[in-house]
């Protein structure tokens, strides 16, 4: 679905609400804001249900966000604004929730017309939030990843990255200074490009609805304007039943909701699955087939007819059937090459990758496993490293030479011992983290593992001295492999979570405290 098909179901519901509020009810006072009133609460109850469907995506988009505006005001004059942002990411999972109930309860008090004035201000303040936002993650696309340098040349100053100042310098600019890229530091603005952009997506759709940063920013921009109606003209908006009732209405709403969004990631992974990785996806196959589409994807290229100024955009086919031509510069301006969508769009599968200890890549090799396989995703272990000084014993050696007969051979001998204090890594687990592996997971996965079935797992930011410390005090017998976090967080909303697949379609997935008993796998699934 794309947002223009959502926009115009919400407006139709949107019409048929005001419709029964106004005739059915009799209870419109002004028709434009109660349309207005009906169409920002469906849209606010949609976009929050799904969001609510999985808070832990939108915990994690809040984390992107937190990292990117700690790394954004600490170079600033406001960096003591900066230290918030990673003490934020501690209760980021509650802040989602948090969002997500406000958003879906402003949407039913919107619909009734509960506490008017409160609702406005609400609706306000929160699309302004939202504003804000989307604006910042659009607006990166102006400021360079990289530095950029001040030229100057016959009194005019220009700009331009690093990367690409050679040309300019031999050309007889000057560079007068060398600035560091950041939101705040408009100087350094460059022209746009979408792949500067610390964000890509702002997650106002959750994962149903990917929108870009620079769609999402004028979508909240037009919710501005009933934004400030209502702010204005809150007396206006429609109130349906008693005070009590409503009242009654948004209490359950909030009640139900906060308990929904918990089953959703406390006691359960999401019950509707928007992500790639979803029952049914063959990951190696869908994996071929992103990358095929990649390489694959019409380039148009634009060039500009000198003796005309006619600006032609031409396919693959047409421009290097006519090649000879269109090179020609004294006829033709080459403009641009404008790459289109690729027929399949790109989503994670196409990064899912995984490499062992040796630093081999083994995203392939695992996903062309045959047969059942059990994939156990954790993106974070819950270590804490420690350093402690250990004594050892040092021992030197000394070669002696002894005769034998017509013979000579050579003998070690202890020379010296001495303690030497030596420092080491300590790695403090977390035990009631380590109970879901050694306690519910791994038990029923060494049953696996007798009969035959093949598991891994795959986990983020370790090293092997980490993975072999934790396997023994999970006791897991199987193999780890690192992979990208943010990925490990996409394939299954649990920590660990458990994979099933099977010739690599996913067959099942599952939190870890609905992880069933062997017996219970081998029958309705291992067939």
């Amino acid at each position: 679905m794309t947002l223009g098909v959502l926009i115009v179901y919400i407006a139709i519901a949107a019409i048929l609400i005001t419709g029964i509020v106004g005739f059915v009810f009799k209870k419109v006072d002004n028709w434009l804001v109660s349309l207005l009133q009906n169409f920002a609460g469906a849209l606010f109850i949609f976009s929050g249900w799904v969001k609510a469907v999985d808070p832990l995506g939108t915990a994690y988009k809040m984390e992107q966000y937190f990292a990117e505006f700690e790394a954004t005001f600490e170079v600033t004059a406001l960096n003591f604004i900066a230290p918030l942002f990673p003490w934020l990411m501690n209760y980021v999972n509650s802040f989602s929730v948090f969002m997500i109930v406000l958003e879906i309860v402003l949407g039913v008090m919107l619909l009734l017309g509960s506490q008017r004035k409160l609702t406005a201000w609400l609706f306000f303040l929160i699309v302004g939030f939202f504003t804000f936002l989307t604006g910042f993650t659009y607006l990166t696309g102006y400021v360079p990843q990289e530095k950029v340098v001040v030229l100057e040349k016959d009194g005019a100053s220009t700009k331009s990255l690093i990367s690409e100042t050679a040309d300019l310098l031999t050309d007889g600019y000057v560079g007068k200074d060398t600035l560091e890229g950041n939101f705040f530091k408009f100087g350094t603005w460059m022209p746009y490009q979408e792949t500067n952009m610390r964000v890509t997506d702002c997650g106002c759709f959750g994962d149903f609805i990917k929108l870009k940063p620079k769609t999402s920013f004028f979508k909240d921009i037009l919710l501005l304007i009933p934004a400030l109606i209502f702010l204005l003209g809150w007396k206006k908006m429609h109130q349906l039943f008693s005070k009590s009732t409503r009242n009654a209405v948004v209490l359950l709403t909030l009640g139900g909701i906060l308990v929904y969004c918990f089953s959703n990631y406390v006691w359960d992974i999401p019950h509707a699955d928007f992500r790639p990785f979803r029952k049914g996806v063959n990951v190696y196959e869908q994996k071929q087939a992103e990358y095929e589409a990649e390489i694959n994807k019409e380039v148009i290229y634009v060039v500009k007819e000198l003796a005309t100024g006619n600006v032609l955009e031409l396919s693959y086919d047409q421009y290097m059937g006519n090649a000879y031509k269109y090179l020609n510069t004294d006829n033709y301006e080459q403009i641009d090459q404008i790459e289109g969508e690729p027929a399949i769009p790109h989503t994670k599968i196409s990064e899912f990758d995984a490499i062992d200890f040796e630093g081999n890549e083994m995203g392939d090799e695992l996903l062309q496993k045959t047969g059942y396989v059990f994939m156990i995703v954790a993106y974070d272990l819950h270590d804490e490293v420690s350093r402690k000084n250990i004594t050892i014993q040092d021992t030197s050696y000394v070669r002696d030479t002894i005769e034998a007969g017509d013979s000579i051979r050579v003998e070690l001998k202890i020379d010296d011992i001495k303690e030497k204090v030596v420092t080491q890594d300590v790695y403090n687990w977390d035990l009631d983290y380590n109970k879901r592996w050694s306690e519910v997971v791994n038990p029923v996965l060494d049953e696996a593992m007798k009969a035959g079935v093949d598991v891994y797992a795959l986990t983020a930011f370790a090293s092997e001295e980490m993975i072999e410390d934790f396997k023994h005090n999970t006791q897991s017998a199987y193999p780890f492999y690192l992979a990208d976090d943010i990925l490990l967080k996409t394939i299954v909303r649990s920590n660990p979570g458990v994979v099933l697949m099977k010739d690599g379609t996913i067959i099942k997935k599952w939190h870890f405290t609905k992880f069933p008993d062997f017996a219970t796998l081998q029958a309705a699934y291992l067939q």
